[in-house]
């Protein structure tokens, strides 16, 4: 009975395990990854000093071939303070394109350069949807 259990297994495995690698290739596709940072500015930025900022986010991603798609947006203020904020919204092919982005010497030096202006990058990272 013990080895009639134990076969049994055996062959509902062999067949499962098939079955499985193609769904572990199915997930591991790539997929497209956006990340949204929202950027709060340090109270007295100019309005220069902001576009400095939007400036240096867009000629690092234009250096980054990893980068799909980039969009920015000045986001009106629902929190009742008098701080500006501006949405990066960043696509990758891929979170390995994300991953590389991130530790990046470019956008590492983006974040180091503009520490005088900015007092808070809120980031959100998420898959996107067809």
């Amino acid at each position: 009975m013990k080895l009639l259990r134990t076969g049994f297994l055996c062959c509902t495995a062999m067949i499962m395990i098939p079955g499985m690698s193609k769904a572990q290739k199915d997930t591991t596709k790539k997929q497209q990854i956006q990340q949204v940072e929202i950027v709060t500015f340090k109270p007295g930025t100019t309005e220069a000093q902001q576009h400095m900022v939007d400036n240096s986010f867009h000629k690092s991603l234009n250096q980054l071939p990893v980068v799909h798609t980039f969009m920015s947006v000045v986001a009106h203020n629902s929190d009742n303070s008098n701080q500006v904020k501006h949405v990066y919204i960043t696509t990758f092919n891929s979170k390995g394109d994300l991953y590389t982005y991130n530790a990046s010497p470019q956008h590492q030096a983006v974040q180091k350069t503009n520490a005088a202006y900015i007092d808070n990058i809120v980031t959100v990272d998420y898959p996107v949807t067809k």
